[in-house]
This record gives C-alpha cells, structure tokens and sequence, in this order.
C-alpha cells in the first residue's frame, strides 16, 4: 500500500472514530435534556441488536421498539386520552401510541411531554452512535440517573 493511501485510511478511521464520539455525545445529552425538562418521564427503554438471521438479506444493526414510560401520576390523564390504557403499570407509550394522545388530550403538559418525545426520538437514527454508546444485542434503559444496559436474546 502506498503512503498516500495508508494515511487516507487512518484518516478515514480517525475521523470515523471522531463521529461516533460526537454522535454518542448528542445520544446522552438528547436524553439528559429530555429528562431534565419532563421530570413526568420516569423512563424510555428500547432494545438494540444485529439480527441473528434476516432470510438471505445483510443482517444489520438497529434500535427498535423506543418507549417512554410515565410517572403513575399520570394515569388519569392518560386514561382519557388513550383509549386501551390500563392503570395497573408506569404507562408505557411508543411513537404510535405518542400520536394518539397528543390527538386527544386536552392537558397542555401531557401534550408537552409527547411532543418531546417524540423529538427525542429523532435521535435514534443515529443507530452507529447507539451501537458505540450501549453496544449490541441489549435492553437500554434511560432515565435521568443515567442508562442502564442488560444483554438482550431477541431470536
């Protein structure tokens, strides 16, 4: 290999390494932000995995099935808004059920905290700065102590 391509190498590698740092940082701030403003959160958790097998096609790494989970105070607010909401647990919500309470609630602060939400999950498409940040095949939980990470069998 030539000098001049062995050190376009390092220097695609180094500025590749940069990125993840800078997109790992963006991922954790996003979520400090998100918390520090919407004390109601108690908590997002996601899963995140290469897949073991996908029928012939490249199995790549991805971030799936975000949530955010309510504080219990909550739930009658969200009993009113969602139509298939059960009190009996911290509420947990995804990107679909976001959209539906903030359709039907007339609580300006829930509508807040959805529209947060679903802000912050713009971030997860980043997927090569979550995969540096937590790693792979792995349940993330975010709150705003921090992230707790345990191994994930998803197949």
């Amino acid at each position: 290999m030539t000098e001049s391509i062995k050190k376009l190498v390092e220097d695609i590698d180094k500025k590749e390494k940069d990125i993840l740092k800078d997109s790992e940082k963006l991922i954790k701030n996003s979520f400090k932000e998100f918390f520090n403003k919407n004390p109601e959160a108690a908590f997002i958790s996601w899963t995140q995995y290469s897949p073991y097998f996908n029928d012939g096609d490249a199995c790549t790494f991805g971030v799936y099935d975000p949530e955010l989970h309510l504080v219990p105070s909550y739930n009658e607010m969200l009993s009113e808004a969602e139509p298939y909401f059960d009190e009996s647990d911290v509420y947990s919500c995804g990107e679909n059920c976001a959209q539906t309470i903030l359709g039907n609630t007339k609580d300006k602060r829930l509508k807040e905290i959805f529209k947060d939400y679903l802000n912050l999950t713009e971030v997860f498409c980043l997927e090569k700065g979550f995969e540096e940040a937590f790693g792979n095949h792995v349940i993330v939980v975010a709150s705003k102590e921090g992230f707790d990470i345990s191994s994930h069998d998803h197949d």
